[in-house]
Parts: structure tokens; sequence; C-alpha cells
């Protein structure tokens, strides 16, 4: 059996749009810190990037952490790749066996 492991960096947020360095964990779960429109071109590309190789071909988890813009982006990931939200875990690494 082969285990491949994807690692996959969150999208541009809002507040890196504003050239805000943003170090606190509570406003980094908060709503208003998820994906710019380019954090969404980004993350769009990355998840065809990810299907082009096959990454969730057959088995695959996804586990972002629990700021707002990861979330958002394993979020893009997983429709794209067609992975169901059971296989999504809060803790944008993807994991394929």
């Amino acid at each position: 059996m082969d285990t491949s492991y994807y690692l996959v960096r969150a999208g541009e947020s809002k507040f890196e749009t504003k050239g805000i360095i943003n170090t606190n964990p509570v406003t980094k779960t908060s709503i208003d810190n998820g994906l710019s429109e380019l954090g969404k071109r980004q993350t769009a590309k990355a998840a065809s990037q990810l299907k082009d190789l096959g990454a969730c071909d057959g088995s695959c988890w996804i586990w972002p952490s629990i700021t707002q813009r990861a979330y958002q982006t394993a979020e893009i990931i997983a429709y794209a790749n067609n992975i169901g939200r059971r296989y999504m875990s809060a803790s944008a690494c993807v994991f394929h066996s």
C-alpha cells in the first residue's frame, strides 16, 4: 500500500490583500479573514492541479487548519475533487492512500 501526502498552502486572505499581518489566532478564524478573490483563484488552480495529479482518486482525506481561509481552501479543493464533507477533518494537507 502506498500513501501520498500533498501539502497545500491556503490561498491569499482578505487581510493579506490589505497588507495586514495577522498573528492573532482568534481573528484568523473570523469570517472577515477568509479568502480574497485572488485567494479563491489560487485555490481553484491548486484544486485543478491536484485533480490532474489524481491526488484524490480513490480514498482521500483533507485536514485543514482552523483558520477561515484554510477551511475555505479545503472546501474548494474538496468540491473540485468530489470529496464529501465527511472526508474533511479540521485540525491543507491532502492524504491519499
